[in-house]
């Protein structure tokens, strides 16, 4: 007997789906808006909770059918391997249509930030697949856990192996999207993909060969040679994706520019927070030119992977910041004190401990000086006293110390 899908329990379960979904979306707020590949990579990381609610379901709905009041009835009704499909495919399709909705609903908004290029939807079907092998999973362990047990254990054990995933302890199966930085200057690694998609239809296929073995009523029409084959490809594609760690791959960048001085670069991938990085490193910079900084005429994003200009300054873009509207002067202020890429920024051993307490000085200098910021807020920095010293003495410093950072000779720089 195939249970009718609306009378499977993932259709009363739907607010919980959508609710786990919508908890997932916006539990870090959206700093992923505004950049197509990340937005959908977020959206498909709420497989972490939908994968263990349709498990749960599918579950429950297998054991159901093991029930004494069922057994009766699947005695004249449909046998076989058909009998499981129910409430996989029940399961699946709800936590399907869930998924399709909150990933349409970050493309949304996203699509308002006007980014650029198209969405990259490649990871869309992987997270579907991994949300029907979790359905088969509950389909296992309902074929042999009573209906009180069957979904909690079920729910648990795709949660637990997702999260032994993102700990890198077992390969990633359930575990599909999710990043929780920027994913400006990286593409998915299709064969990650590749490898990935196979376990999780491998797997599936084990699991409704295994349901199907474990019927109680009618003949098994699952041959064990079938089921050592799939389960073969199973372990085998799953053994693949384990030598396969790297998710993403470098991809070519191409820097969008605007503004005069300085001309400011970032990733055209995201761009949401160019206009209000122009108007106010320009406001900043005309300070610093004031003083009698000679400045960089142009600043560049850094991103990861990717060797930075020598001949730009280095906008080291936190995730949170990516795709912010509107920059925070502390922020902006803090771009502004690498005017060069040195190499000691991104060593393995990072540069002197005076090096960051001048560019602590340096950014709260800009801030000042541009009205956003007053000296008691740095109360008990060594250098407080120098923030509220003589213009003569704060330009002797500054222009000395933005020459050496421009130079790169990191060694000679000096807190005030």
């Amino acid at each position: 007997m195939r249970l009718p899908w609306w009378r499977s329990t993932a259709v009363p379960a739907l607010p919980v789906l959508v609710a786990a979904g919508s908890l997932f979306l916006l539990q870090r707020g959206t700093p992923w808006r505004g950049e197509w590949l990340w937005t959908v990579d977020w959206a498909c990381g709420a497989t972490v909770l939908l994968a263990p609610l349709v498990a749960g379901c599918a579950a429950h709905d297998a054991a159901l059918l093991r029930t004494d009041g069922m057994l009766e009835l699947r005695r004249s009704c449909v046998r076989g391997p058909r009998g499981v499909l129910g409430p996989v495919a029940a399961a699946g399709a709800v936590g399907t249509a869930v998924l399709l909705g909150i990933v349409l609903t970050a493309l949304v908004l996203t699509a308002t930030t006007g980014p650029t290029g198209t969405p990259p939807l490649q990871l869309v079907p992987v997270a579907v697949q991994a949300l029907v092998t979790a359905a088969a999973v509950g389909a296992v362990v309902g074929s042999r856990l009573p209906v009180l047990v069957a979904a909690p254990v079920a729910g648990a054990a795709v949660y637990v192996v997702s999260i032994l995933s993102a700990r890198g302890t077992v390969p990633d199966l359930f575990r599909v999207g999710g990043s929780t930085g920027t994913l400006t200057g990286l593409a998915w690694d299709r064969w990650f993909l590749l490898w990935l998609t196979g376990a999780l239809l491998a797997w599936s296929l084990t699991g409704l060969a295994v349901a199907a073995r474990s019927s109680l009523v009618g003949p098994r029409r699952t041959t064990t040679l079938g089921l050592l084959v799939v389960a073969l490809v199973a372990v085998g594609t799953t053994t693949a994706l384990a030598h396969r760690p790297d998710r993403f791959v470098p991809r070519a960048v191409e820097l969008r520019c605007e503004g005069e001085r300085p001309r400011v670069c970032v990733a055209s991938t995201s761009t949401r927070s160019l206009d209000s990085l122009v108007r106010r490193t320009a406001r900043l910079d005309a300070r610093l030119r004031a003083a009698g900084v000679s400045t960089v005429p142009v600043v560049a994003q850094v991103v990861p992977g990717h060797r930075p200009s020598r001949s730009a300054g280095a906008l080291f873009i936190e995730s949170s910041d990516v795709n912010r509207p509107t920059v925070p002067w502390r922020t902006a202020a803090r771009y502004l004190t690498t005017p060069t890429p040195c190499p000691g920024y991104t060593a393995s051993t990072p540069p002197p401990g005076p090096v960051f307490e001048a560019q602590a000085a340096l950014a709260a200098w800009l801030e000042m000086s541009v009205g956003a910021g007053d000296a008691r807020s740095w109360r008990g920095a060594p250098w407080h006293d120098w923030l509220t010293a003589s213009p003569s003495r704060q330009r002797a410093w500054l222009v000395r110390t933005y020459d050496q950072l421009r130079r790169c000779d990191l060694e000679a720089v000096r807190a005030p």
